[in-house]
């Protein structure tokens, strides 16, 4: 659909399409023709600052903290920016790795990776997205008067990052190997155009 409505164009002066994809192995090589997408620009992974200017969007002041961290930090403001620290310490440390089952019945991992190898924005969004579930997952068990203390803690983004790295590094890695195939095969890299 979208090649015939690119052939279709009226050609205009000074209007350019622009596509994004994550996962560029995967687009169909007719979109890459000249007169089409023809021009790739590789965005890198996020680092260590970028990180954070993301987790200010997603991990703000608005959300809740548990009171008692609160306290322990000076203020909610100050839990705010621990929970962001702890998250970017999680994601971007030197020995923080993934291990990744590649085979469902392995006993082991099979392999490992650095987090910060395989981060991404939707990453960083989907870490701080599923620490909120986990938060009411825990806080709907407690008693109306109990809420109230409660919020978001390190062990909800703890457990959020362990899930989330998981289920996206084999992704990650796929495509990082598949990419490192085609250098070693045709000595380019497939995704500088």
């Amino acid at each position: 659909q979208i090649l015939s409505e690119m052939d279709g164009l009226v050609e205009l002066h000074d209007v350019f399409v622009i596509g994004a994809t994550n996962r560029a192995d995967l687009v169909d090589p007719a979109l890459l023709r000249p007169g089409r997408f023809d021009e790739i620009i590789e965005i890198p992974r996020p680092d260590r600052q970028a990180a954070e200017e993301i987790l200010r969007i997603y991990l703000n002041e608005e959300l809740p903290v548990q009171a008692s961290f609160e306290e322990q930090s000076g203020g909610h403001k100050e839990a705010v920016e621990a929970l962001r620290r702890f998250v970017l310490d999680e994601l971007y440390g030197e020995n923080k790795w993934v291990k990744v089952k590649l085979d469902a019945e392995a006993k082991e991992a099979i392999k490992t990776v650095k987090r910060k190898d395989i981060i991404s924005g939707a990453i960083i969004e989907a870490i701080v997205t599923t620490a909120k579930k986990n938060f009411v997952k825990r806080v709907i068990l407690l008693k109306k008067t109990e809420r109230k203390k409660e919020g978001l803690t390190m062990r909800d983004l703890e457990m959020a990052i362990d899930e989330e790295s998981k289920e996206h590094a084999i992704t990650e890695m796929y495509v990082y190997e598949k990419r490192q195939r085609e250098v070693f095969r045709t000595g380019a890299d497939p995704m500088v155009g």
